[in-house]
């Protein structure tokens, strides 16, 4: 057995030089069987790390270590925050359309949505940012439409500093 692993280490570049020539000859039908395979395998491998996870404390300590330090990785950061910046345009447009459309309803300012704000009635929105993502408390009031329409509503940016102003929320 041994002298077989000696002659695979001897020739391992050239098997697989090989090998990666035979899967590019056809690689269409080579993805198409391997996502066959990821799809079968699938849940299998789900439900196995879920139960992992949950029985063995060990496991679980490792995983969570893990994951944190690739949260605080430049990587994980940049993609935590491409996801939170997609889930914000999602959730601000679906919140948009619940409040009547993209129109100021002050001075009814309609011509770019970039300039319309989502903004409080009664004040309070610095207290929600700080809470943590916008697009969570957007998600928050897509989930609540009763409150939505009960506590926020759409200006333009010129009427919301005005609003700002006047009502010393500054």
């Amino acid at each position: 057995m041994f002298d077989r692993k000696k002659r695979y280490d001897e020739r391992k570049d050239e098997i697989n030089k090989l090998r990666r020539q035979n899967y590019q000859k056809d690689i269409e039908k080579n993805r198409k069987k391997e996502r066959e395979r990821y799809q079968k395998r699938k849940d299998q491998q789900l439900n196995y790390h879920k139960e992992k996870y949950n029985n063995d404390p060990e496991f679980k300590k490792r995983k969570q270590e893990r994951n944190k330090k690739y949260r605080l990785s430049p990587k994980g950061k940049s993609t935590r925050n491409r996801i939170a910046s997609k889930n914000l345009k999602k959730y601000r447009n679906k919140l948009i359309e619940i409040l009547g459309g993209k129109i100021c309803i002050k001075c009814g300012y309609n011509k770019d949505e970039r300039a319309l704000q989502i903004d409080h009635i009664n004040g309070g929105g610095i207290k929600e940012r700080k809470k943590g993502y916008t697009y969570l408390t957007h998600k928050k009031y897509v989930d609540n439409t009763d409150l939505a329409r009960k506590t926020l509503q759409i200006l333009c940016a010129n009427c919301n500093q005005i609003k700002k102003f006047e009502n010393k929320e500054l």
